[in-house]
């Protein structure tokens, strides 16, 4: 909820592990705090497919950041 009042961009990134249920739920807990606070935030989700890679993770967030995402988030094993 607090990412969804903070946005200036309406545009929220999120660096995810794996696209597996415990994550996804995660996220997809994130996200609904984010729509409940503000309905027109956009959510861009990038998945780096490995449980500790902070390269890639780092490289995720970066793109987000360059495609407008002024706040972000990451799942605890990204």
């Amino acid at each position: 909820m607090l990412a969804g009042g903070l946005t200036k961009s309406n545009i929220i990134g999120i660096v995810g592990s794996y696209p597996v249920p415990e994550v996804n739920r995660i996220i997809n807990a994130f996200t609904a705090g984010i729509w409940e606070v503000n309905p027109r935030a956009e959510v861009k989700t990038t998945f780096i497919n490995s449980w500790f890679d902070p390269a890639a993770a780092e490289e995720a967030a970066l793109a987000q950041i360059e495609a407008g995402a002024d706040v972000l988030f990451a799942d605890a094993s990204a």
